[in-house]
């Protein structure tokens, strides 16, 4: 939203920004093709030789070959030469280029995957990711020198349609501990602080579940730090499914926004200034912890089949039963305004039940409200 706070309220405020942590925090960036010395004879296209196979990775059960800018692939779209059999049984993917160094430096590379993989340099094993093993972010530093080549290998085994995969360049410690330093220097000489944060579709995506509840990327410790030299400190969050909250008591507000569409950066903004009220209430449950999920609690979870012993007892249902308080629960949600339920009624009309209740803005603020009401008959 920073671009909308500073086309609304920048002539009312100097709006001062940093990022915080790594504009790569995240993120996976392809090695540029550029630095590549594997170049396609036909083309002249640099990348990688990108091979794929059938039963395991031996050159008599290749079925196809072909030049690539990038190692990428996106298993629920398989490409042709996938067949049926092979999504069935499994198939192997490799990656092969050399790499030429322009410089002296130290490359932070690293897989993000769920299933098995492995990365060679000059035929030397440097990651491994095991099979069945949930998902995995391992990276490594490699360094390297100035006009010299490394020979580099990727592997992959798809198994299931719910095998994710990702490999590149990574965020490094001294970019982030910069970032967060220069976050903090600024939050200590504002009036307030708005930090924008979260998830996105890395993380809030279909197919798999996150190893955990907690924020990426160093968020939780950045939160706190910020609430530490600033008391007038607003999280604005972008996600679309829980997560921990450790430094809630530190914070004054939370405004959760989702995925909120075109548009998000202004809503968020007249929110964040007091010029509309929210109006909305969460559709799920926020648990204090992983623990405290049902499924996870339970302890029936399993990559490829869950038992879910709950039964009917999902969502709030679940927290209300075993007398678990909620971080923030099903419904919840403030506003700028007060609101006051009154004339609850209950008609019958045959065989039908009909609820209603009037509401009424008690406040002084113009505001909507959303109300999420339950009958227990």
């Amino acid at each position: 939203p920073l671009e909308a706070i500073q086309k609304k309220y920048g002539d009312q405020f100097e709006i001062l920004h940093t990022k915080g942590y790594p504009e790569t925090a995240g993120k996976l960036l392809p090695i540029e093709a550029e630095t590549m010395a594997t170049v396609d004879q036909g083309s002249g296209t640099k990348g990688w030789i990108f091979d794929a196979f059938s039963h395991e990775w031996k050159e008599e059960y290749l079925v196809h070959r072909e030049y690539t800018e990038a190692v990428r692939y996106d298993v629920l779209n398989a490409p042709d030469y996938i067949t049926d059999e092979m999504k069935e049984k499994g198939y192997y993917l490799r990656w092969r280029g050399t790499l030429e160094s322009l410089s002296d430096q130290i490359l932070n590379l690293a897989f993000d995957t769920n299933t098995e993989a492995m990365f060679h340099v000059d035929g030397e094993l440097l990651i491994a990711v095991e099979a069945e093993s949930g998902i995995n972010f391992k990276a490594i530093e490699l360094e390297c020198k100035a006009g010299q080549s490394y020979d580099m290998q990727i592997i992959l085994r798809v198994y299931k349609s719910s095998n994710l995969f990702s490999f590149g360049l990574c965020s490094d410690s001294e970019e982030g501990e910069s970032e967060f330093e220069n976050a903090i220097a600024l939050a200590e000489k504002a009036d307030a602080v708005i930090f924008c944060g979260g998830l996105n579709h890395q993380y809030d995506v279909e197919g798999y579940d996150r190893r955990d509840m907690k924020l990426p990327d160093g968020q939780d410790e950045l939160i706190v730090e910020l609430a530490k030299v600033n008391k007038n400190l607003a999280v604005l969050m972008i996600a679309g499914s829980p997560y921990e909250m450790p430094w809630i008591d530190a914070v004054p507000v939370v405004l959760q926004g989702w995925y909120a569409g075109m548009e998000c950066g202004n809503a968020f903004a007249d929110i964040l200034f007091g010029k509309v009220s929210p109006s909305g209430k969460l559709p799920m449950t926020f648990p204090k912890s992983l623990n405290d999920c049902s499924a996870h609690s339970v302890g029936t979870y399993e990559e490829e089949l869950s038992d879910y012993r709950e039964g009917v007892y999902v969502g709030y249902r679940y927290y209300d039963k075993q007398g678990i308080e909620p971080l923030f629960a099903f419904g919840h949600g403030l506003s700028f305004s007060k609101f006051v339920l009154s004339e609850l009624k209950i008609e019958q009309v045959e065989d039908d039940l009909y609820v209603s209740v009037n509401l009424k803005n008690t406040g002084k603020i113009n505001a909507k409200e959303t109300e999420i009401g339950r009958a227990h008959v």
